[in-house]
């Protein structure tokens, strides 16, 4: 089994840091910027340059350096004696970080780090174990050998903490700078568009899948498409709801235009329109009833009366109910059936 290699990464001299390090408490080493070996023997010398250090050169001799408290040589700009740490990359975690941690290749868990005042205080918000399983507030952990996570690996433990119902999950997705998009939930009649512009009107009659399932359609070209209930259009996660007043006016004049019932039904039941009932011409051929108790009969049209709030027909008889004789409304004559009831 191949053991996790602790990894070193060169940062800006730190004095307190150095001290630990001097003092075997951290893991570490005090170099220049050119990488040679430093070794700090005074931090408060009485100078400007309060910081003595042997540094070591090319064969490996020793040779004494002044530095200020910043482990700078010069303050003109930088040298490459200036003085550097080269410590653990887990040293350098930050809070929120996605880091991958264990013992062998074989072994490894990736997890959010979770910084606390000390280096050897070893938590994790989350860990996806290499079981696949996911726990939190990981402690006891060896980050000794901890490196960042690569973009794959970080999209791993995404999706998994994406695919969880615990409520922890959505917690740590916020560490890590992911807000889980509020989805929106569609109801019965509501607009939709797909990422190619087509408008569709929702139906909770159905079950797709992942695809919409939709009452009509109308494609970028004004074409109106009627379900069968087979199938959906648009694929639910692509799709947005609309909220644009000329969307969906355009989807109402092509509802107005076709003469299809369940253009019609969804024009009254989604919009409110009923407008193919109001421009019935005189002497139209209607059906037309009192009550949603009775049935459908022939009649030719005369005209709306406000004050009897009822269609008069050509025999002068009014009636509350009155829609338009087509081929589509003909299944209606002799029946009960409210139209509206389409959809």
């Amino acid at each position: 089994m191949k053991i996790m290699e602790k990894k070193y990464i060169k940062v800006l001299f730190d004095v307190e840091m150095a001290k630990r390090i001097s003092n075997g408490e951290v893991d570490g080493r005090i170099v220049t910027r050119n990488g040679r070996d430093a070794r700090v023997i005074c931090y408060d010398a009485h100078s400007d340059d309060n910081i003595i250090a042997l540094i070591e050169d090319e064969n490996g001799v020793e040779f004494p350096k002044s530095y200020t408290s910043d482990g700078i040589v010069f303050l003109t700009g930088e040298s490459d004696c200036d003085l550097m740490l080269e410590i653990p990359e887990y040293m350098t975690f930050k809070d929120g970080d996605v880091i991958v941690f264990g013992h062998t290749e074989k072994s490894l868990a990736i997890g959010i780090f979770h910084r606390q005042q000390s280096y050897k205080a070893h938590e994790c918000y989350v860990k996806l174990d290499w079981f696949g399983g996911l726990v939190y507030d990981a402690d006891k952990l060896t980050y000794n050998n901890a490196r960042f996570a690569t973009e794959q690996e970080k999209q791993k433990l995404i999706k998994a903490l994406q695919e969880s119902k615990d409520v922890e999950a959505k917690e740590c997705l916020k560490k890590i700078g992911i807000e889980e998009e509020t989805k929106y939930q569609y109801k019965d009649g509501d607009l939709y568009m797909t990422p190619n512009g087509t408008i569709g009107i929702y139906s909770d009659k159905y079950e797709c899948g992942c695809f919409m399932p939709f009452h009509i359609y109308m494609n970028s070209e004004g074409t109106l498409f009627r379900s069968d209930g087979k199938g959906g259009c648009g694929v639910i996660s692509e799709c947005k709801p609309i909220t644009s007043a000329t969307d969906r006016i355009r989807m109402v004049q092509a509802l107005r235009k076709d003469e299809n019932l369940i253009s019609k039904a969804c024009l009254k039941k989604y919009f409110g329109d009923e407008d193919w009932i109001k421009h019935i011409g005189f002497k139209q051929c209607v059906l037309v009833r009192g009550s949603e108790q009775d049935v459908w009969v022939p009649a030719e049209y005369g005209y709306y009366s406000e004050k009897l709030a009822s269609h008069v027909v050509f025999n002068g008889m009014g009636w509350k109910h009155c829609i338009p004789y087509t081929i589509h409304t003909k299944h209606l004559m002799g029946t009960t059936d409210n139209w509206e009831e389409t959809v």
